[in-house]
């Protein structure tokens, strides 16, 4: 009788924790869970590398209209463990051209990494954006100064760069495929790493390794912002330049500068207008063809300019031209690029 109860006992409690084990692996795993979301356009594998952690996938939210609106949400969930809730959402934006570049969203942002080749893009360990083909544009609908944009962003958590870009690449190609773009092969463009955490000093006369690149006297204050340390995208080859200048002070004064000579950021930047401010850009066109420059002045750099600004009267346009000529010489020089418009 003892045994039998005893028997008993052992099959209750075994029954109760595969039914936990069974619970757990529910909540906490996507075993039997859904393997593609959002029109199938990404698979369970593609989620989880972008969210890392451990939990239950679930679809939030999926649309598809006019072919190339795309939203889609898939949040990830566990309980019992230490992963926190996370998700991910991967849509259509219809931006200004340099936001990417000249927009605090993008550049309180950290380290980020660029496309290497095809069409041009960069993440981060929060979001990635990759800009549609221009020869697509006429078949999907913009005010006049916006252009089509994918990104990928997460919630709740970091994420691998190359991840997040992963997903908006997909959503890319699913825009391309449903207005009849041409179905190029995507499959094999990858980003570059990070921008290292390292800094390296700044040569006054090659700010940011760029032969030639130098900032006008109007962009630095003895005492209070003088060259310091900088931070540059490797490598050179990339879609997109990029360099982080920080400046010796306190608060760290920082600015960062982009070029590129992608077709598809030329033509974008080409379509809005350009105001002469911190955000400022500027497409320069040359004989062999146009490349793009900008300029992005972090809040502590633009703080210390309005103080000096006002005791010396500088004026912020004739300084951001003087620094961006500066750029663009230096960057046609690098292409051995000839006959450009400064």
């Amino acid at each position: 009788m003892r045994r039998k109860m005893l028997a008993c006992s052992l099959l209750s409690v075994t029954a109760i924790l595969l039914l936990l084990a069974g619970l757990l692996t529910w909540w906490n795993t996507n075993f039997l869970g859904d393997q593609r979301f959002c029109g199938k356009v990404f698979s369970s594998s593609e989620i989880d590398e972008a969210l890392e952690g451990a939990g239950r996938l679930e679809q939030r939210l999926s649309y598809e209209r006019k072919s190339y609106i795309f939203h889609c949400q898939v949040e990830q969930s566990s309980k019992f463990i230490d992963s926190p809730d996370s998700g991910v959402e991967v849509a259509t934006r219809f931006m200004a051209a340099d936001d990417p570049f000249l927009t605090r969203v993008w550049q309180h942002r950290g380290r980020m990494a660029f496309a290497l080749s095809g069409l041009p893009g960069g993440a981060t360990e929060r979001q990635a954006w990759i800009l549609v083909p221009s020869f697509c544009w006429k078949k999907i609908p913009a005010k006049p100064d916006f252009v089509p944009f994918v990104t990928a962003r997460v919630q709740g958590q970091s994420a691998r760069p190359e991840a997040l870009f992963r997903l908006a690449r997909r959503g890319v190609q699913r825009i391309m495929k449903n207005v009849g773009c041409s179905s190029a092969d995507l499959s094999r463009e990858k980003i570059s790493d990070l921008t290292s955490e390292d800094l390296h000093s700044t040569e006054i006369d090659n700010v940011c390794r760029k032969p030639g690149f130098t900032l006008p006297d109007s962009a630095l204050f003895p005492g209070s912002a003088e060259p310091g340390r900088e931070r540059v995208t490797h490598p050179r080859s990339s879609t997109v330049w990029s360099c982080d200048l920080y400046l010796q002070s306190k608060k760290q004064p920082s600015l960062t500068f982009f070029s590129s000579s992608d077709e598809n950021i030329v033509a974008a930047m080409k379509r809005q207008g350009i105001s002469p401010a911190w955000d400022h850009g500027e497409v320069v066109r040359c004989e062999q063809g146009d490349f793009y420059v900008s300029l992005f002045a972090h809040d502590p750099y633009r703080d210390l300019y309005d103080r000096e600004h006002r005791k010396k009267a500088r004026d912020v346009a004739v300084t951001t031209k003087k620094i961006l000529n500066s750029l663009a010489r230096a960057e046609a020089r690098a292409q051995s690029w000839t006959g450009c418009s400064f």
